[in-house]
């Protein structure tokens, strides 16, 4: 039942993808002068009835920039130690020594805010990750309880479910353009990633998986001093 829940948060988030079409459709047939604001200010004109200012409340999710996007990614490690366990650590994400590993089926759906300091814009992004990957991207109160143990998943599962990133982000046009994303994201420390497309290797780093966090629950704000010095918070 858990294990569905992340599947019906990506539908939901699909949908949005064709919102703001029939909110443009709804507009064009409205006559701007006549529209008045709903808290008795009078007219409000163009600026109340603008097909994007619409599409972004009802589609801001999605919007018709929203990408979807996916991969597999599979492999194999020999060592030639050949433990007895078949365990390759302390290796991780390629952690199982001459087996075959499925490590990720991956989905992304969502775009990023337009951050250009002239207008507003709200956006986000939904990813599950299915695979033996998937114990490195949970995190403690959502696929997993605040003891350690699944949620989602069955304990002794070599495959199972994780949402990586599931967040919604706002530019607003303060100053040079100020970001605000806030959810659950993967942390911008480091070189490498959990996905398996960001990375050069196969394999990871010790540092990534011993010194790093992987992802972050809260919010993040980047703003853009110069085309040269950016501060996040």
């Amino acid at each position: 039942m858990r294990r569905n829940t992340a599947f019906l948060l990506l539908l939901a988030w699909l949908l949005g993808l064709c919102l703001p079409a029939a909110a443009q459709d709804l507009v064009d047939g409205v006559d701007a002068s006549s529209v008045e604001s709903p808290y008795g200010l009078g007219d409000l004109g163009e600026a109340w009835v603008e097909p994007t200012t619409i599409g972004q409340l009802w589609g801001c999710i999605g919007g018709p920039d929203a990408l979807i996007t996916g991969w597999v990614t599979q492999g194999f490690t020999w060592n030639p130690s050949s433990p007895r366990d078949g365990f390759n650590g302390p290796v991780t994400y390629n952690d199982r020594a001459n087996e075959y590993q499925f490590n990720q089926l991956y989905l992304s759906a969502g775009r990023d805010a337009v951050t250009d300091g002239c207008c507003y814009d709200l956006a986000g992004r939904v990813d599950l990750l299915y695979g033996t990957d998937y114990s490195y991207v949970t995190a403690l109160g959502l696929e997993t309880h605040q003891n350690g143990t699944q949620k989602w998943n069955s304990e002794t599962a070599d495959l199972g479910l994780a949402m990586p990133q599931l967040y919604a982000e706002a530019a607003l046009p303060w100053g040079n353009g100020l970001n605000v994303k806030a959810g659950h994201f993967y942390s911008i420390l480091g070189y490498e990633t959990a996905t398996s497309t960001g990375n050069f290797f196969y394999s990871h780093s010790y540092t990534r998986q011993y010194g790093e966090p992987l992802t972050h629950t809260g919010a993040l704000a980047t703003y853009c001093l110069s085309p040269n010095c950016t501060v996040q918070a």
